[in-house]
């Protein structure tokens, strides 16, 4: 899907009767420099999404701008680690990309809301997005369920958090090319 020329990747499993009550959309929002992939490579037995398909749920994995499956764009070279392309946040992520996909999968499933399962960053992009705009969020969401949230990092104590306070990392990410770290 487009939004905003960014091209975003959705994967989608769709439940095995679409006339099942139970065949309700539920999101999948990976975590941060990851992929919903990582929702995928479990094996059967603790595999989340296809518990919840064998359970009859539709499910749907959403693949965040930046991340190695959405890195498409109209007229901006992802490829240029330098480049234009790469001149986003969360905001816009929480702002633009998130919205666009709870509304692509609301639209073609017809669903009243969609269950929303998220995993570290895809935690604070719906908080966020909760923040921005309350009512679309209530619109599109009934249930949110939170997989190791990462909404405050003021507590983190990992050794990147800790250089990042005494150095601005994503500065350094950009002077040194790195910011296809998503990839």
């Amino acid at each position: 899907m487009c939004i905003r020329d960014s091209i975003l990747t959705l994967w989608r499993i769709p439940c095995r009767n679409s006339t099942n009550d139970k065949c309700i959309p539920v999101y999948l929002q990976h975590g941060l420099l990851d992929t919903a992939f990582s929702f995928l490579y479990q094996s059967i037995e603790e595999n989340l999404p296809i518990k919840l398909y064998n359970e009859g749920y539709d499910i749907w994995l959403g693949n965040v701008r930046g991340s190695r499956y959405s890195l498409g764009h109209t007229h901006l070279d992802s490829g240029n680690q330098h480049g234009p392309y790469w001149y986003f946040s969360y905001d816009e992520m929480a702002k633009y990309d998130l919205p666009a996909m709870l509304a692509y999968v609301k639209s073609i499933t017809r669903a009243p809301k969609v269950k929303y399962i998220c995993h570290s960053q895809g935690c604070a992009l719906i908080t966020a997005l909760g923040a921005l705009d309350p009512e679309f969020l209530g619109s599109m969401v009934n249930t949110t369920v939170a997989l190791a949230p990462a909404v405050y990092l003021q507590f983190q104590s990992s050794i990147t958090f800790i250089l990042a306070e005494w150095a601005n990392l994503i500065n350094v990410y950009l002077k040194v090319g790195l910011n296809a770290f998503l990839v």
